[in-house]
């Protein structure tokens, strides 16, 4: 017996908020570029929110009148640097992320079969398993790499 399955209301969005974006797999640039619409209209309150305070501030210079009625201004700053800190860790991630394949073309130069558990030996691919015991040796080899420079650095000291 199937039973429907209900979704929670979906509000819309409030006027000066912008829909979340959909969620997808989408690689860290695309996410970047969808987070530029939030950072333009941050931005945007941010100066507006700056602007009012100037103003604000030039008609009650020499006045002595309360400022109780101050704005925002460090709230929309703070939604401001918020974004621009998201969309600096996607690009980290994505800058990561290149690197870390340009690593592993040059050190391991044939492709990764990753939906295949068997090998196969018609094709320039290994499969995920044999990928794993790769990089397991790879690092075996630094290791004892490191280790004999160590000991041969200890050996001299003494």
């Amino acid at each position: 017996m199937n039973m429907p399955v209900q979704m929670p209301p979906q509000h819309p969005p409030q006027m000066g908020q912008l829909a979340p974006p959909p969620q997808t797999n989408l690689d860290n640039i695309s996410k970047a570029k969808q987070l530029l619409p939030l950072l333009r209209e941050n931005l945007a309150k941010t100066i507006n929110a700056a602007s009012q305070i100037i103003h604000h501030n030039n008609q009650t210079d020499g006045k002595g009148v309360d400022n109780s009625a101050a704005i925002r201004y460090d709230k929309y700053l703070e939604d401001f640097y918020s974004v621009c800190d998201q969309i600096e860790l996607h690009l980290k991630t994505a800058k990561a992320v290149i690197e870390q394949t340009n690593s592993s073309i040059t050190y391991v130069p044939l492709a990764v079969n990753h939906t295949r558990m068997d090998p196969i030996p018609e094709q320039n691919t290994i499969s995920y398993p044999q990928y794993i015991d790769l990089v397991r040796t790879q690092i075996n080899y630094s290791k004892e790499i490191y280790d004999t420079l160590w000991s041969a650095a200890t050996n001299i000291c003494e």
